[in-house]
């Protein structure tokens, strides 16, 4: 059963026009008859990893984000008009020296909030370099993305690359349950990676998933819900339990009308799988919760994946 977390989003010194966890650096618009809009107006820097979501209530209105390499953390773009004018700043924005990555936006129609997840992390894009302290944040949004509130952690990562142990969160992905006839009516869930090594070699990165009902303002504790399945989860790097599906990535959920939340991702444990002479060839699983995940499926069999 997942507990309530006490952890919640700072709106101490929130200023309505830009707020502190929130920089707003332009609005950026459509040149009349022009067919694409530069949003990224702050630096010649290129961004990656693009997401974006439509508001379910308001098809005007859109949230966009992206990695940003020009400043720090997660760049947003939020239009209310379709797209013709843009919003446009950095937010995810936990301390100083952290890097934002892996942006995904959602609309809570029940609390009226927006909520962006992130990883956070410290470390430099560069050959050698360590990546340290990798934390799993939410922003909250009270305006519909044009300002940010401090994140919230949801998961504290600990370690750098070659310690003696990092636990280093990734692959994070949201979704809110925006159906009014579901038990669960505005519960928002994020599911993740959380990658487990010693002095630089890898253990295991089992799924994790922790959810919300006030709006992303506060979360359950994190849980494991991949699972075990020893038809299915063969090998263990780590020599930990037998069935353990404790090797995973790209967890992603989704909701059902009737409140049931799915959750799929990349196992690499299956040998059955593995073709002749290559090793921790994939298959993709899927867990299931009817309760609001308080309560998670052993992971059943989907299909393999051919790795290439």
């Amino acid at each position: 059963m997942a507990k309530k977390r006490s952890a919640t989003a700072d709106v101490a010194g929130y200023d309505k026009q830009h707020g502190p966890h929130g920089d707003y650096e332009c609005t950026a618009s459509t040149p009349s008859g022009a067919a694409n809009t530069n949003l990224d107006c702050d630096d010649p820097f290129p961004n990656n990893e693009p997401d974006i979501e439509v508001d379910p209530a308001n098809p005007l209105h859109m949230v966009a984000s992206s990695n940003d390499y020009g400043s720090c953390c997660d760049q947003y773009y939020t239009t209310f008009d379709g797209g013709l004018t843009w919003s446009t700043g950095n937010m995810s924005i936990e301390k100083p020296l952290k890097i934002g990555s892996d942006p995904v936006t959602v609309f809570d129609r029940k609390h009226g909030t927006t909520i962006h997840s992130s990883l956070s992390y410290s470390g430099l894009h560069a050959a050698g370099a360590e990546t340290c302290d990798g934390d799993l944040l939410v922003s909250p949004s009270t305006d519909g993305g044009l300002t940010w509130l401090k994140p919230v952690v949801i998961d504290d990562g600990i370690g750098c690359d070659f310690s003696k142990t990092q636990l280093f969160n990734d692959k994070e992905w949201i979704v809110t349950d925006n159906y009014p006839s579901s038990p669960h009516y505005g519960r928002t869930y994020v599911t993740w990676s959380k990658f487990l090594s010693h002095n630089g070699e890898y253990e295991s990165s089992a799924i994790y998933e922790s959810h919300s009902d006030d709006g992303g303002f506060s979360w359950s504790d994190p849980q494991t819900i991949s699972g075990s399945n020893a038809a299915l989860c063969t090998f263990q790097e780590d020599g930990g339990p037998a069935g353990e599906c404790d090797e995973n990535q790209f967890a992603v959920p989704t909701v059902a009308p009737n409140g049931t939340v799915y959750v799929v991702f990349q196992n690499e444990q299956n040998t059955a799988l593995w073709e002749t002479g290559e090793f921790f060839d994939n298959q993709y699983l899927l867990v299931k919760s009817t309760d609001g995940g308080d309560n998670w499926s052993s992971p059943s069999f989907i299909v393999g994946l051919e790795d290439g």
